[in-house]
């Protein structure tokens, strides 16, 4: 919360509203040694890791169905630093050919992940150890692996440009609360779900954390939202998720420019 009781925000994209899963269906067909065919996925797949926990030398290794190791010996090669994230944590990457089947991160082969399966364009984060040491890991997609913006889509007018379409709003019901509204307005200050406190916002799914995760479509005009008692905040016209990182408030949210 900020000095005027307001919760402050943090973000990250959304892939297909996280309720699709496009699938990697590209295949090549080679022979065994016992002129056996076998189907393999080809091209490469991006994966992508947070380093939450600090590790000094984040290494990947990776393997195939044959256990054939596609980066090098354990502890695999080092992974290359891609971005730090909203949180201030450092996000590597790391490329493996599409038909590895697991991957492992480690700190040099010391500290280590459980085996992953990696999927394409997705990120894993490391969560709690379990009986062997070993960290189990989170997940999340990567659009455009989180270096890139999505830039608006605008039209030339007599005086203002003014943007086109909408935009779809995520917030993620980290709090509990029991009715989540979401009041927007444009650069003129008009209101556009309806007077304070807004529209109700619709849930969309719910997240690896158990979390309800809600929804709200608005004018591509639109300049700020709240959700509650957010704190004001620009929008752009990439699709994003607003995370809450601390406790509820109540009471009116007043705005201005």
């Amino acid at each position: 919360q900020n000095g005027e009781g307001k919760w402050e925000v943090g973000s990250w994209p959304v892939v297909d509203n996280d309720e699709t899963t496009v699938p990697n269906t590209t295949t090549s067909d080679t022979i065994d040694e016992n002129g056996t065919t076998l189907t393999a996925p080809v091209g490469t797949k991006t994966v992508y890791f947070t380093n939450n926990k600090g590790w000094s030398n984040v290494k990947a290794y990776a393997w195939n169905a044959q256990n054939a190791a596609l980066l090098g010996d354990w502890p695999g090669t080092s992974a290359t630093k891609a971005y730090t994230n909203d949180f201030g944590e450092d996000v590597y990457k790391v490329t493996v050919p599409a038909a590895a089947v697991g991957v492992v991160f480690s700190e040099n082969g010391n500290d280590q992940t459980v085996d992953i399966t990696p999927a394409d364009n997705t990120g894993y984060y490391p969560t709690q150890q379990n009986g062997e040491g070993k960290w189990e890991v989170g997940s999340w997609p990567v659009v455009d692996n989180d270096e890139t913006t999505v830039p608006g889509t605008t039209v030339p007018g007599p005086s203002v440009t003014t943007p086109v379409g909408t935009k779809t709003i995520y917030f993620t019901n980290n709090k509990g609360w029991s009715s989540v509204k979401a009041y927007a307005w444009d650069a003129q200050n008009a209101a556009l779900l309806g007077e304070w406190p807004g529209t109700a916002a619709t849930k969309a799914y719910t997240n690896d954390f158990g979390e309800d995760v809600y929804k709200v479509t608005l004018p591509a005009a639109a300049t700020q939202m709240t959700s509650r008692q957010l704190t004001s905040l620009l929008l752009t016209t990439q699709v994003t998720i607003l995370t809450l990182r601390t406790a509820k408030a109540s009471g009116k949210l007043v705005h201005g420019l």
